[in-house]
């Protein structure tokens, strides 16, 4: 069987008699091909981001463990008719002005935002 090969233009040619042997092998073998050429970098990916998660999550509790908690009382004066509406607003601008970790922070010193 002659070589199974495409020229390119610039001079470039493609060998593709590997190709050919994968395609004339059954369903399940042709499967095994695929994966042992491409399957591994996706699982190594996947592997990748499954311990860069448990390395973030064992980081936030140990930046946790230093926390010191602290609680807060809110008296609202009798003479203020304002209503639960009013009291939400102000927790809502509060919770507004919150400063989101960047990257470092987050993944190597464990801070996040409650």
């Amino acid at each position: 069987m002659p070589p199974l090969v495409i020229n390119l233009p610039f001079g470039i040619s493609v060998d593709i008699a590997f190709w050919n042997q994968v395609a004339s092998l059954s369903t399940w073998d042709q499967i095994g091909a695929v994966f042992a050429i491409v399957g591994w970098p996706i699982l190594i990916s996947v592997f990748f981001f499954m311990l860069l998660y448990i390395h973030k999550m064992y980081r936030n509790m140990k930046k946790q463990a230093t926390w010191k908690w602290v609680m807060l009382a809110i008296d609202i004066p009798q003479e203020v008719l304002q209503g639960p509406k009013a009291v939400e607003q102000i927790f809502a601008n509060i919770t507004g002005s919150a400063l989101y970790p960047n990257l470092a922070e987050k993944y190597w010193h464990g801070e996040y935002q409650e």
